[in-house]
């Protein structure tokens, strides 16, 4: 084949983009765990941490970070993770004071 011949046409492979939760792997290292974490940093880059299932030693394996595009899904939605609510933050007279007594005010009720 020369350099002006037209290359062998390779099929697109639809990219999934992992989710919290999902079973992932790294074709690289075969790296395979859960996702635990997805980071957007400052300049566009997408980080995608991974913890293992299985355990060395008695011990949990460290949890690894890749690019989001590296890791295929080989299955969704594992783990469910937990979705937190969020709700109005409660006046000074509800909230309890996690300091000491000079922290509290004169009017806390507790």
């Amino acid at each position: 084949m020369s350099i002006f011949s037209k290359p062998d046409v390779v099929p697109p492979v639809r990219f999934v983009v992992p989710q919290l939760g999902d079973r992932v792997r790294d074709p690289i290292t075969g790296f395979t765990g859960i996702v635990v974490v997805i980071a957007s940093w400052l300049h566009g880059c997408i980080r995608v941490g991974v913890q293992p299932e299985e355990m060395h030693e008695g011990k949990p394996v460290d949890d690894r970070h890749f690019d989001n595009s590296q890791l295929i899904v080989v299955e969704k939605r594992v783990h469910t993770p937990m979705q937190l609510a969020v709700t109005e933050m409660p006046s000074g007279e509800e909230r309890r004071s996690n300091g000491g007594p000079t922290r509290e005010t004169s009017n806390f009720r507790r």
